[in-house]
């Protein structure tokens, strides 16, 4: 509102100036109201943006957790696999010793035959049971495997010349070849 409106409508300077210190009241009120109503919305800018930085770090958190949780599971199936092979290389190194001890001469392709190192039976604390009885089929079907008391027979040591009597002259068929191979393909020797 403005003064010279008052004026134009024929009022007293006494009732203007009243009328305008009750406007300007109303006005400095209002503006005081805008100026509490400017803060309340700053501090609801500032909460929001706090809200959206929080919500974006837990999304981060979040997706950092997963990642997390996913390398521990996948620690713990490799720990879980390196166990598990463990035990199963103690069980095949004792087998085997057993095996060998029960004349077992090829010990390995006797687990392959059966099926594998889990095939034989284990109690719960992983020893074995009952292996004799296991075995006993095999040694009817594959005695080549299993060692036996039958004689070696012993044939000419590799060093020595074969013959019946070293001291007769007589010569082995191998060295009589030898002889002649050694005869038609030598080197011709120069005088």
């Amino acid at each position: 509102m403005k003064r010279k409106f008052l004026e134009d409508l024929g009022l007293e300077k006494d009732v203007i100036d009243k009328i305008m210190d009750e406007h300007g009241a109303g006005i400095t009120a209002a503006k005081a109201d805008v100026k509490n109503l400017e803060a309340d919305r700053d501090d609801f800018k500032t909460k929001y943006e706090t809200a959206e930085q929080t919500i974006t770090t837990l999304k981060g958190a979040e997706t950092a957790n997963e990642t997390l949780q996913k390398t521990i599971k996948d620690h713990e199936a490799t720990i879980s696999k390196l166990q598990n092979d463990s035990d199963t290389l103690k069980k095949s190194y004792s087998l085997k010793e057993q095996l060998t001890g029960l004349g077992v001469k090829d010990p390995d392709y006797l687990i392959y035959k059966h099926g594998g190192v889990d095939k034989f039976t284990y109690d719960k604390n992983g020893e074995l049971i009952g292996l004799e009885d296991t075995i006993k089929p095999y040694k009817e079907s594959m005695p080549h495997v299993f060692a036996t008391d039958d004689p070696v027979i012993k044939g000419a040591k590799p060093a020595e010349s074969g013959n019946a009597d070293p001291g007769s002259g007589e010569v082995s068929p191998g060295a009589m070849y030898a002889q002649q191979f050694n005869a038609m393909y030598a080197p011709p020797t120069t005088k």
